[in-house]
């Protein structure tokens, strides 16, 4: 006797939480060792960067609406700042929209939907690329896609 079972197989889903920047920079601020923001510009900017040279994923989506997310690419981060990530890559980046995986600790992870604002060549093979936290998101178990199984009894 066969019997088939459907079990669901996860899919690569977003879901956003937060699109509020009070709640996206403490989880920055934590992530960068910053104990508290800063008043006091540096450089040319309103807002401190830390150097950030951590492996970071990077899943393309489609648009803001995070339709259609792609294979992850793994990016070298540069700095870090409340609002957003600059990182260097060695190949051309064409998404305008990502979603941004950066490690918190041992198998944990915080999910941020980037929106990719610039993209400088550096030298053959190098690229420095950055863009703004738009939202914080996280992946979901989409039940859509199922997948067969079969059962033997032994009888």
């Amino acid at each position: 006797m066969v019997q088939q079972l459907t079990r669901a197989k996860s899919s690569s889903a977003w879901k956003v939480i937060s699109s509020q920047d009070a709640e996206i920079e403490p989880l920055v601020r934590q992530l960068a060792g910053l104990a508290q923001p800063s008043d006091q510009p540096h450089d040319r900017r309103d807002r401190v960067r830390v150097p950030f040279s951590r492996l970071v994923a990077l899943t393309p989506v489609a648009n803001a609406s995070l339709d259609d997310p792609g294979d992850p690419v793994y990016v070298v981060g540069k700095n870090l700042a409340q609002q957003g990530l600059d990182f260097f890559h060695s190949q051309p980046f064409p998404h305008r929209y990502a979603i941004a995986s950066l490690e918190t600790g041992p198998g944990q992870q915080v999910h941020f939907l980037m929106k990719v604002t610039w993209c400088r060549f550096l030298q053959a093979g190098w690229y420095d690329s950055g863009g703004r936290f738009v939202k914080r998101v996280e992946p979901f178990a989409n039940d859509a896609t199922e997948e067969a199984c079969e059962i033997r009894a032994e009888n």
